[in-house]
């Protein structure tokens, strides 16, 4: 790739949110080890401001809704409304931390704790007041803990991704409903969700599984599977921790493992555009953030600024190295883990 097309900055960022303005806000480390750096990142990659100091050595949530901005902090949900800063929730579980947040159309709040049993989901109208809306174990009693959180805004529902070992991989909560409901069974584990009007695309996190997504097509129900691999050979499994549709028409996806931010046309064909490594552990820093001509990524030790044009010039002219392929013996083991999780119940 360019280099002079990539604007990578050797910031530690653990998690960003895009501003109106098309700069970011970043969460990163802090002089000491037990201090975050909140400030503002503007389009070129330049810190152009010095937001806040919080105390807390991890964060991978930053969000603004309804015009005030929520930081996950360690295991607390802290929001700044203001200028004041308040912790909102805080989890049962210490080794807990708020990974994931959303909002409905009429700004009905969410917020997705992961980690350990407890792992709940929350909800909120004003920010400030959370309630309970279940655990991960109370869906699927065999599930580890939620993957992410979104809101269907075309089904009036809440999306949410569960993991690991379980059968339940998604599961709903429409509007008015006090009950969770299974949403997708199945072998394929996925983390990430992207929702449009006429496709709702789930990222896969599969330990059975080089790469993939699950596709639900809302005119028939319909789920469909598409199974990806990476040519490298370094890379056994590819586990999608971030997945955004631009404005541009393009799809972007970061991996937790390999540590990379890929890009395609049509989700069947993707190309590298940034590897950070090729380590097979999980990296939960790495997201994607869209702000109005550039898109950045974070990575945990750096920050990512791409110009959205040049991300969709690149794509188009470049071969792919990630491709859909058949993957019969894949879909076996699939099988296989269907029969073991029917036989078991």
């Amino acid at each position: 790739m360019n280099k002079g097309k990539i604007i990578k900055l050797g910031i530690p960022v653990l998690s960003l949110c895009s501003r109106a303005d098309d700069s970011f806000l970043v969460v990163s480390k802090g002089k000491k080890s037990n201090e975050l750096d909140i400030s503002v990142l503007n389009s070129s990659g330049i810190r152009t401001q010095e937001f806040a100091t919080l105390t807390g050595s991890r964060s991978f949530l930053i969000n603004t809704i309804k015009g005030k901005l929520y930081v996950g902090v360690d295991n607390k949900l802290i929001l700044n409304d203001h200028g004041t800063w308040k912790t909102v929730i805080k989890s049962k579980n210490k080794s807990n931390f708020f990974w994931h947040m959303c909002a409905s159309d009429e700004g009905t709040m969410y917020a997705q704790e992961y980690g350990e049993h407890p792992c709940n989901i929350y909800m909120s109208e004003d920010g400030e007041q959370w309630k309970h809306l279940g655990t991960a174990k109370g869906i699927d009693k065999r599930a580890r803990h939620f993957h992410s959180i979104a809101y269907d805004q075309y089904r009036r529902m809440l999306l949410a991704t569960l993991g690991d070992g379980n059968y339940i991989r998604i599961a709903s909560l429409r509007d008015s409903d006090c009950n969770w409901r299974p949403f997708y069974r199945g072998a394929w584990q996925v983390v990430s969700i992207t929702v449009l009007k006429s496709l709702v695309v789930f990222g896969m996190d599969s330990a059975i599984a080089p790469g993939g997504l699950v596709l639900w097509h809302p005119e028939n129900s319909r789920i469909e599977v598409l199974h990806l691999q990476w040519r490298d050979k370094r890379v056994k499994y590819m586990q999608m921790a971030d997945l955004k549709l631009l404005k541009n028409g393009i799809w972007v996806a970061a991996l937790g493992s390999p540590q990379a931010i890929i890009a395609s046309c049509d989700l069947r064909n993707w190309v590298p555009m940034y590897v950070k490594s090729f380590d097979a552990g999980f990296n939960h820093s790495i997201g994607i953030s869209e702000g109005k001509n550039t898109v950045a990524f974070t990575t945990g030790n750096s920050v990512i600024v791409l110009k959205k044009d040049y991300l969709s010039t690149y794509v188009t002219r470049h071969k792919p190295v990630i491709r859909e392929h058949m993957a019969l013996f894949t879909k076996l083991k699939g099988i296989g883990y269907d029969i073991k999780c029917a036989l078991s119940r």
